[in-house]
């Protein structure tokens, strides 16, 4: 059973190593404190709402956003997130996703 935050969502999720969003997930919180990590999001095309994924630790380690299946993010095949506390906001389009 998934917990279910106040606004009827799945709470964030910490990820620690490369991890694949689930469809119903909202929010990924990344730790790359052990080294740089992948968080790979679900197909744009069973995808329907805005997926935020933060960077949470202080080291320079990446945190690389990547589209399933050779969808793009605005275009290109992935996003870098390299400071902490920096976000992108991802909207899908049933094909792609884009940064709002």
């Amino acid at each position: 059973m998934k917990i279910l935050s106040a606004l009827g969502g799945p709470r964030p999720k910490t990820a620690t190593a490369d991890y694949t969003v689930a469809v119903l997930e909202r929010m990924i919180l990344a730790d790359a404190s052990a080294g740089a990590l992948t968080i790979t999001l679900p197909s744009a095309a069973n995808a329907w709402q805005r997926i935020v994924v933060k960077k949470i630790d202080a080291t320079e380690n990446a945190v690389v956003v990547a589209g399933a299946g050779g969808q793009t993010i605005d275009g290109a095949a992935t996003v870098t997130i390299t400071r902490q506390y920096v976000s992108v906001d991802l909207e899908p389009d049933g094909a792609n996703w884009w940064v709002v």
